[in-house]
C-alpha cells in the first residue's frame, strides 16, 4: 500500500481514539482499530467499536504538477454498537455525534507540525444496514484528499 495512503488511513482511524466521556464525548468507546473483526467476536467489553477499513473509493484529483499527484479516499468506518438500557437510540445517536464531531474537529493529516499531506475532510454519510437491539451495525463514510509526490506514492 503506498505509504501516504497508509498515513491517511492510520491517522482517520487514531483520530477517533479520543471518544471517551473524559474528552468531553458523550460515549466511551472500547475498540478502535483498522483490523475488521466480525460482530459475533466481539465481548459486551469490546462494544461501542470503530473499525477503519482499508475498502473504499479513490480517484485521482490533479495532475496538473510534474512531480506531485492528488488523490481523493473515501474513507469507511465500520461501527457497532449494543446497549440495552431504554435509552438504546439517544445513546446510539450521541455515539454518532461524537464521530461526526472527531470528524468536522478536523482531523490533521501532518507529517510534522504544519506540514500537511491531506485536508479537505468532508463527511459523506452514515449507514445503518442492521438494527436489531440491542445491537446496531453501521458505516460512517468520510473522504480525504490527500497528495505525493510520483516517484514516492
Amino acid at each position: 500500500m503506498p505509504k501516504v495512503r497508509e498515513a491517511v488511513l492510520e491517522q482517520s482511524n487514531n483520530a477517533f481514539k479520543v471518544i471517551s466521556k473524559a474528552n468531553g464525548y458523550n460515549t466511551d468507546v472500547k475498540t478502535v482499530s483498522r483490523i475488521p473483526v466480525e460482530v459475533f467476536k466481539l465481548n459486551d467489553t469490546d462494544i461501542p467499536a470503530l473499525f477503519t477499513s482499508d475498502e473504499g473509493v479513490e480517484i485521482q484529483l490533479d495532475e496538473s504538477d510534474p512531480t506531485a499527484v492528488k488523490h481523493q479516499l473515501l474513507i469507511q468506518v465500520w461501527g457497532f454498537f449494543r446497549d440495552n438500557s431504554t435509552s438504546f437510540s439517544t445513546n446510539f445517536n450521541n455515539f454518532l455525534s461524537d464521530i461526526i464531531k472527531v470528524i468536522y474537529a478536523p482531523i490533521l493529516y501532518e507529517s510534522s507540525p504544519g506540514v500537511k499531506y491531506a485536508d479537505g475532510v468532508k463527511f459523506m454519510g452514515i449507514h445503518v444496514p442492521s438494527e436489531n437491539p440491542p445491537d446496531i451495525i453501521f458505516r460512517v463514510q468520510f473522504r480525504v484528499d490527500y497528495w505525493f509526490n510520483k516517484t514516492a506514492p
